[in-house]
């Protein structure tokens, strides 16, 4: 694998804590901008975004020009709480993030995709982290993996912290290789390498970390896809996605990979390139954006992005991490219940609003 370059919060100098928190303020921020300007498209093809957003900037469009985030970003600040609650104990890490995603989704989250929301039911209903995964390769474990690639000190600790995390809502095993790809793509995004070097290290981390099989090969044909100068609608085609990117983790994450490599340093282009794919825009938004910004100040996530988002609970959160003050219990139903009863009617009007013009396919 590819060790983070930078040690564990924990055993870190001064220095270093601060170097090693500001790549975890960067990862969740650009996350959530991400998330929060792709929201807007989730569910579009790729020729309705491009009738959509035609020459115009991208920017958020969610309700008056302000965006709000989704599961993308308040998962990975779930898995933050629940990781700095456990102090990196694998046993105590599976309790704690199963506490939180049962809160979080007592909460009635909209837009939940059908593999997280039966686990987190069977979390609700009773079942331990360990019984309570679905068999199916959604995008929910990509949500939580990435930035367990800069909270975890060693390779063991890594694998074992993805496969706690995947499991408890996806036991398919294509969606624990994505999730623990990701991991390793952040902590080289981390590492301070140059991005001319990031396709190589991908390539010597997936092959000593994956094993043969469907979900090493689509990393493969994005990385060889990326070094024929091919962009990434063209390769998103040949990965059956040309109507837009679905939520099976062997179509999404083989795209971030793409995204990422392509854009190592530009975050506008990165997640307006990943908006344009159409399909699973916030999540592969999200995913793209959160890679981009850990490799590059957070002062370059742009400003407008940044402002614009509205959203109190996800804005305490964050704000809670930075203080180091991510302790379980992140999700404050009340508040939750009543933004989550906002952003469900905001999803609504987004989709009666799509039965008008612009079309350009469905």
């Amino acid at each position: 694998m590819v060790a983070l370059a930078i040690p564990a919060y924990e055993r870190s100098t001064c220095v270093q804590r601060h170097e090693h928190e500001n790549k975890v303020r960067a990862f969740l921020l650009g996350t959530m901008v991400g998330d929060a300007v792709g929201l807007p498209f989730e569910g579009m093809s790729r020729s309705r975004v491009a009738a959509v957003l035609g020459n115009k900037p991208l920017g958020h469009r969610l309700v008056f020009g302000r965006g709000m985030v989704s599961d993308d970003s308040e998962h990975a600040m779930l898995t933050v709480a629940a990781w700095r609650a456990s102090r990196g104990d694998p046993a105590a890490f599976s309790g704690r993030l199963a506490s939180e995603l049962r809160w979080w989704f007592a909460a009635l989250p909209a837009g939940t995709g059908m593999g997280t929301a039966k686990a987190c039911a069977r979390l609700l209903l009773g079942f331990g982290p360990s019984r309570s995964g679905i068999k199916t390769a959604g995008n929910g474990p990509l949500m939580r993996s990435g930035v367990l690639g800069l909270l975890c000190a060693t390779d063991a600790q890594l694998v074992e912290a993805v496969r706690i995390s995947t499991r408890i809502t996806h036991t398919d095993p294509r969606a624990e290789c994505a999730a623990l790809a990701l991991a390793l793509m952040v902590r080289i995004a981390a590492s301070g390498a140059p991005a001319d070097h990031f396709a190589d290290a991908c390539v010597v981390a997936f092959e000593e970390s994956i094993p043969e099989g469907e979900p090493l090969g689509c990393f493969r044909a994005a990385i060889e896809s990326v070094r024929r100068g091919e962009d990434t609608a063209a390769f998103a085609d040949k990965n059956g996605c040309s109507a837009g990117v679905t939520g099976f983790a062997l179509h999404t994450l083989p795209a971030v990979l793409h995204l990422w490599l392509s854009h190592p340093a530009d975050l506008e282009a990165g997640v307006e390139h990943a908006v344009r794919l159409g399909g699973d825009t916030d999540t592969v938004a999200a995913l793209a954006g959160g890679l981009i910004a850990v490799g590059c100040p957070a002062r370059r996530v742009p400003r407008p992005w940044r402002r614009g988002i509205w959203d109190p609970p996800a804005w305490r959160r964050y704000k809670s991490i930075l203080e180091h003050r991510a302790v379980p219990g992140m999700v404050r139903w009340p508040s939750q219940f009543v933004r989550n009863i906002w952003f469900l009617l905001v999803v609504l009007i987004h989709g009666f609003r799509r039965l008008l013009p612009p079309y350009g396919g469905r």
